[in-house]
């Protein structure tokens, strides 16, 4: 469907949630009921891009959102396809399981950039892991389930791995590139191997900076178990401790008292409710937090449209990151990225819907 004529992005997931809703009607069969569930993308065109770009953009966002059903498959479905020698159910469990196990997750990198100097400054993280026909498992049940299948620290190992190996390829072309940052879940904290680990890499490779994001589980182990590791942890240079997630009710503003954090990252639905007063409230008192602290800053997530970048700018915000400046990318592409138009932005037009 292509939509025109609409003023906000906010109209385009309004009308998507609309058709989700009057789509997922269950279906009456003599075998009972069959409940139905709806896959579905959107796309922003720009100036320059045409249908052609939008449908490979689509193409692409739909194994996410189909992905995202994967865990809630129940075990009527399950039976149903079984019994019809259908290939279509997936053990969303099972694919992430060996995903960790042979380390065959891949990792996208999101641009962060400095809004006033228009260069990145460093780069924020994605975990994906794939299933066999391609379809992409969402990242919040990856993370989720890793917690649950008690993989989480063995993930993050991987992701870090994955990371320095990349690292090590993109400062070939921009050495001034040298922070990522990678989302904690928790038991992480309190592992013995992912310290060790996370210290001899501080050692091997100390050209790098390693952001640990600390998401709502994370730190709720913080706050009640592992106080003193994550003390160690934020002792290691260039190691860094942040939040993510921040303004929302995962965030637990306490964690600005009671941890050492160097930076936090502002969640997504702040950022797109920039006009409230609630979220230009949160926005500006975090950011007096980081004036009050010379080594602490803020990162603005969610970026989507240039009125959100003024709005940062007349803040006196700095670090942003998302779909306006660019998209997250998987290693070769953000290389040659760098090969091709370095660190900086280049000027872009308005995204708009098509």
């Amino acid at each position: 469907m292509i939509v025109t004529d609409v003023t906000s992005t906010s109209d385009v997931e309004e009308l998507a949630t609309r058709m989700r809703n009057l789509a997922v009607m269950p279906v009456y069969t003599e075998e009972g009921e069959v409940s139905v569930e709806v896959s579905s993308s959107i796309s922003f065109s720009n100036a320059t891009d045409g249908f052609a770009v939008l449908l490979a953009d689509a193409s692409v966002h739909i194994y996410e959102s189909e992905s995202s059903n994967l865990p809630a498959v129940d075990g009527t479905t399950a039976m149903l396809a079984a019994q019809n020698d259908s290939n279509d159910y997936v053990n969303a469990s099972d694919v992430l399981r060996h995903a960790i196990e042979d380390n065959t997750i891949s990792v996208l990198y999101q641009p962060i950039f400095d809004v006033n100097t228009k260069h990145i400054t460093s780069l924020d993280t994605i975990v994906r892991v794939h299933d066999e026909k391609g379809r992409t498992l969402a990242p919040y049940f990856v993370t989720a389930e890793a917690h649950r299948l008690n993989m989480s620290v063995q993930l993050t190992l991987d992701v870090l791995e994955t990371c320095v190996k990349d690292m090590t390829a993109f400062r070939k072309v921009a050495p001034e590139l040298d922070i990522v940052d990678i989302c904690l879940n928790g038991p992480e904290l309190g592992a013995s191997i992912f310290h060790e680990r996370l210290e001899q890499l501080t050692h091997e490779q100390p050209q790098l900076r390693f952001g640990l994001q600390l998401g709502s589980h994370a730190i709720h182990v913080a706050h009640d178990e592992v106080d003193d590791e994550v003390a160690d942890l934020a002792a290691l240079p260039n190691v860094e401790l942040g939040l993510t997630n921040a303004g929302t009710t995962y965030s637990e503003v306490a964690a600005f008292a009671h941890l050492p954090l160097d930076f936090a990252r502002f969640d997504k639905t702040v950022v797109r409710d920039f006009r409230t007063p609630r979220a230009k409230q949160i926005m500006q008192r975090t950011l007096e937090i980081s004036r009050d602290n010379d080594a602490f800053h803020v990162v603005f997530d969610g970026v989507e449209t240039l009125d959100q970048v003024e709005f940062i700018r007349s803040i006196g915000g700095t670090f942003a990151e998302g779909t306006l400046l660019s998209n997250a990318m998987n290693a070769n592409e953000f290389l040659m990225r760098l090969e091709t138009m370095g660190t900086s932005l280049p000027e872009a037009a308005p995204r708009q819907a098509e």
